[in-house]
């Protein structure tokens, strides 16, 4: 289903997911194939919800695979794990209240 949404939704869903801290989720699109330049850019950002070796070894799987703003790109992501800084984020936003 997810492959029958038009690139610029698909990129939404992957950038919302990547908010969201779905790294496992996320982990599905790692071979970049049906992705146009602004989706593969998307999967770049999500990999930060990837565990530290997990991702360092992606990106250098990667590297000279695209052209030199998808490198610059790459090379500009963040080292640490993004992940446990968005949920430590997360746990601080504080708790809304539910509707009755």
């Amino acid at each position: 289903m997810f492959d029958s949404f038009d690139p610029m939704a698909r990129r939404e869903v992957i950038l919302a997911a990547t908010n969201a801290v779905a790294g496992a989720w996320l982990r599905k699109f790692k071979s970049l194939d049906n992705q146009d330049p602004w989706g593969r850019r998307a999967v770049f950002l999500a990999s930060s919800t990837w565990p530290e070796d997990e991702r360092q070894h992606w990106k250098r799987s990667l590297k000279g695979s695209y052209g030199f703003l998808d490198q610059l790109i790459l090379d500009s992501l963040p080292t640490k794990n993004a992940a446990k800084v968005a949920k430590r984020r997360i746990a601080k936003r504080p708790k809304r209240m539910g509707v009755s």
